[in-house]
């Protein structure tokens, strides 16, 4: 456990340092993720992987992040790939697709047929990312069944979701559920008066 204590450390470094120079929406998370597209930390969500999920799991990575993980495993990584991997390399599925409503899967069906799979990536916000590639897993015959994820700044916590550093765990006064609900609580408050 010393090793997840480092590494969420190391995590939360980067976050804070790009939290104060960005403050939060899109630069912020710009900056985040090509902070965390680095190998150090992609070192971090292989060695999670590797603890968590036996040899029969695969990994499925996306967009901008997704093709430099699979650089670093194709390179300097390669090692890794090998020992931790068994030398498969991740699914590598189209970036943007938060703004998507289809993911055409079927040129990888032979890949994700009867196959558990893993979500990689930097960050997760709304998780439209990995409720696309669940959905159209699943027309394939795949399953998505986690994701391990460097960044969460999601308000909502999900079960299926291990992070190294929760944004509104460490900042809790930020969460929109908290605001709506003190929102509510003052308007409850005005209405009684």
């Amino acid at each position: 456990m010393k090793q997840l204590t480092v590494t969420n450390q190391r995590v939360e470094q980067t976050v804070e340092l790009v939290l104060a120079e960005h403050g939060g929406g899109t630069p912020f998370f710009d900056a985040l993720d090509a902070s965390l597209r680095r190998p150090p930390f992609m070192d971090l969500l292989l060695d999670q992987f590797a603890d968590r999920f036996s040899p029969d799991f695969d990994i499925v990575v996306s967009g901008k992040f997704g093709v430099a993980f699979c650089q670093y495993l194709a390179g300097a990584g390669r090692e890794r790939l090998q020992r931790q991997l068994g030398g498969k390399m991740p699914l590598l599925v189209p970036g943007g697709l938060r703004h998507a409503v289809s993911l055409p899967l079927q040129y990888a069906r032979e890949r994700i047929e009867g196959r558990l799979f893993v979500f990689l990536d930097d960050s997760l916000y709304k998780a439209r990312t990995r409720d696309l590639i669940r959905r159209e897993m699943r027309k394939v015959g795949g399953q998505l069944i986690h994701e391990l994820v460097l960044y969460d700044g999601s308000a909502l916590r999900y079960d299926d979701v291990t992070s190294f550093y929760r944004y509104f765990d460490r900042h809790p006064q930020n969460s929109p559920l908290l605001q709506t609900q003190t929102t509510l609580m003052q308007q409850a408050q005005v209405s009684r008066d």
